[in-house]
């Protein structure tokens, strides 16, 4: 478990030494839930950074070249213009 060290600034300190115990234990409550919210979004920043590093990994790995050779054929006509009718669906 990790400690979470917070250091409270002067002003800061004063004014929560000035108000009552009520509104003092509400300001707190807020301070805790910030930290908590901050060192989750820290973890999950951490653990997205753990993930990306792992599958950057992965994708090094080479293939060899050629591996689905003779499954399609790219047709003649392949870049040839487009139907009118096709064109004319991307217009609108």
């Amino acid at each position: 478990m990790k400690i979470l060290e917070v250091t409270i600034p002067d002003e800061v300190f004063g004014v929560l030494s000035s108000l009552t115990n009520h509104q003092n234990k509400f300001v707190l409550e807020a301070i805790r839930e910030k930290v908590e919210r901050e060192i989750k979004r820290k973890l999950a920043k951490e653990t997205i950074g753990a993930s990306k590093q792992d599958s950057s990994v992965k994708s090094k790995k080479l293939r060899p070249f050629g591996l689905r050779k003779g499954d399609f054929l790219v047709p003649e006509d392949f870049d040839s213009p487009l139907p009118e009718e096709v064109l004319a669906d991307f217009e609108n």
